[in-house]
């Protein structure tokens, strides 16, 4: 192995170790999900029918895609993304 591929190599593996450092993925993700779970809030319907609970769902995956994550472009049918 030449020395520019070793360091290629070296500097990729240090930049895996940076984004899976669970720190990092704490404050990225879960900490925003979780901040964004409590904050969720839909109109409870006793008894449920599967069209509300599928809505609330859906509702809920949306939620978490725009607050959470920011990434709502990402989120075509929520109700997939759900299911």
């Amino acid at each position: 192995m030449n020395s520019d591929l070793e360091k290629h190599a070296r500097e990729t593996i240090a930049t895996i170790m940076v984004e899976l450092d669970p720190d990092r993925i704490n404050n990225r993700f879960d900490n925003p999900i979780a901040k964004a779970a409590r904050e969720f809030a839909y109109e409870p319907i006793c008894p449920i029918a599967h069209k509300d609970f599928h809505r609330i769902i859906a509702g809920f995956v949306e939620h978490i895609y725009v607050k959470a994550l920011r990434a709502s472009w990402m989120l075509a049918d929520p109700l997939a993304e759900a299911i």
